[in-house]
């Protein structure tokens, strides 16, 4: 029976029955024709979908278990605060569409969604830890409450922004976990535009707020990745 694995071939050449591998199975000298997989490789396509679905409700989840007070739940937020919330939702339909026939078929080999769940993980744990360092700062919108801190140890003695470095890697990494280029493609596009336009929105405002402070603070460390941006 066909499968993601399987091959057949005959005088034209050899089939393929997921495209995805079809550098493992070319042989030299004979015609290739790939046609969309079956079988187990339907049966592996849903279950990779579950598998970054589920790892982007634990990101929901876990930003909604460490908020504080109503600074934190309510309050709709800026255009940055939306377009980040938009973001996350064109990474759940994207993910949501590699079970869709047709999509499904634009596959990685599995090892490739290995990968992808150890950076979502990954990505989540470093969210997780640099929303618990800030505490009670933590809001999900922008906005400078009295009282609050300009935090520069732990994790953001390192980089400035270390939560977002979280959500970018959990997003990338849900999107890698399907194994589909289409999925990782429509977030790859998106989040780091959107991330990038609201680390520059933020730190407009901390300035504002900090002033000389903020801008020393700028001077030694980098937004998302040490040593480099």
């Amino acid at each position: 029976q066909p499968s993601s694995m399987a091959q057949t071939r005959s005088p034209r050449g050899v089939t393929l029955y997921d495209g995805a591998m079809a550098s493992y199975f070319h042989v030299p000298g004979r015609e290739t024709r790939r046609v969309p997989c079956h079988n187990r490789c339907v049966g592996e396509s849903l279950i990779l979908t579950w598998v970054a679905l589920a790892l982007l409700a634990a990101y929901a989840l876990a930003d909604l278990a460490v908020r504080h007070g109503p600074s934190a739940r309510g309050a709709r937020g800026d255009a940055s605060t939306r377009l980040v919330g938009a973001i996350f939702a064109t990474a759940v339909l994207a993910v949501a569409a590699t079970a869709a026939p047709g999509v499904r078929d634009a596959r990685w080999p599995l090892p490739v969604a290995v990968t992808g769940v150890v950076l979502a993980l990954a990505g989540l744990a470093l969210r997780l830890a640099a929303l618990r360092q800030l505490g009670r700062w933590y809001t999900r919108t922008l906005r400078s409450d009295e009282g609050h801190g300009l935090m520069t140890t732990g994790l953001y003695a390192a980089i400035r922004h270390p939560g977002y470095a979280g959500s970018l890697l959990a997003l990338l990494g849900a999107g890698l976990a399907t194994a589909n280029w289409i999925a990782l493609a429509a977030i790859a596009v998106t989040a780091p535009a959107a991330y990038a336009y609201r680390i520059h929105t933020e730190e407009t405002l901390l300035t504002s707020v900090f002033g000389d402070r903020y801008r020393a603070y700028q001077g030694h460390t980098r937004r998302l990745i040490p040593f480099v941006w």
